[in-house]
């Protein structure tokens, strides 16, 4: 899965997106293209447990979220991060909280 969403190369072969060939060298290829990969392991592999659950989600969203400037856009951030985490239904206590710390039910 990870050589599918880009995050391994791959040497050969084509993955194609309704029949349309599409080059994922790069996993912010494969969600401009409307993919993402859910770990199994979200411990060992989709978290970092030492971070709140805000710095998490904006992780994956940092390109999106900093604009030219290197600069993290703070109320663009907490739209997208309250939208998450209604969306997923995320129960937590605040978006500080680490992520270690939550039951991941």
């Amino acid at each position: 899965m990870k050589l599918i969403y880009g995050a391994l190369p791959f040497r050969e072969g084509k993955i194609t997106i309704d029949d349309i060939p599409v080059n994922l060298t790069s996993p912010n290829k494969s969600l401009q293209a409307g993919l993402v990969y859910i770990s199994e392991d979200r411990k060992g592999d989709g978290l970092i447990l030492s971070l709140s659950v805000r710095d998490n989600m904006s992780l994956s969203a940092l390109k999106m979220l900093s604009h030219f400037s290197g600069h993290i856009h703070l109320s663009v951030e907490h739209d997208l991060i309250r939208y998450y985490i209604d969306t997923f239904n995320i129960k937590t206590p605040s978006l500080q909280q680490d992520v270690g710390h939550l039951s991941g039910g």
